[in-house]
């Protein structure tokens, strides 16, 4: 069998793939989507890093081949908010080694975030849609408008 093939798993696989972090992830609900979530926060409450398994919650097993791929990303807390996110995780043999490298890089990525300097919110990376120039953005906007060159 090639590792790009598509492998199947269940919840039991994906959250004894995640107890080999150092990350504390729960199973967390939400009622906008279809499949499991787990959570992480950062020790000071600021940060929330979200698993989307990829796993149906009414089944705990995989959605079909090519239905969608694990994905990963990191939160304000207060805006839930993107700020850092990785490329998605495919469900192919090897998926669980590449989550928890995905999961320990964007761990250790942490310290690229950049805080807003009026609020201390986490800036964000923004585009103007005229001059498709980048910039950061405020993640409290609209309640903070603030923008600072990259």
């Amino acid at each position: 069998m090639s590792k790009r093939t598509y492998t199947k798993f269940n919840k039991q696989d994906f959250e004894n793939c995640l107890d080999k972090t150092d990350e504390n992830f729960r199973e967390v609900e939400h009622g906008w989507t279809e499949e499991l979530v787990y959570e992480s926060r950062s020790d000071d409450g600021r940060f929330i890093m979200r698993v989307y398994s990829s796993l149906d919650k009414r089944t705990g097993r995989a959605r079909d081949k090519g239905t969608d791929a694990i994905r990963l990303v990191v939160l304000d807390d207060e805006t839930e908010r993107p700020v850092l996110k990785e490329k998605r995780t495919n469900r192919i043999q090897t998926w669980c080694k590449n989550l928890r490298s995905k999961i320990e890089n964007i761990g250790n990525r942490r310290d690229e975030l950049v805080f807003c300097s009026r609020c201390d919110s986490v800036m964000v990376i923004r585009k103007n849609k005229s001059s498709g120039n980048e910039f950061y953005g405020c993640s409290s906007y609209p309640d903070c408008k603030n923008t600072e060159p990259l």
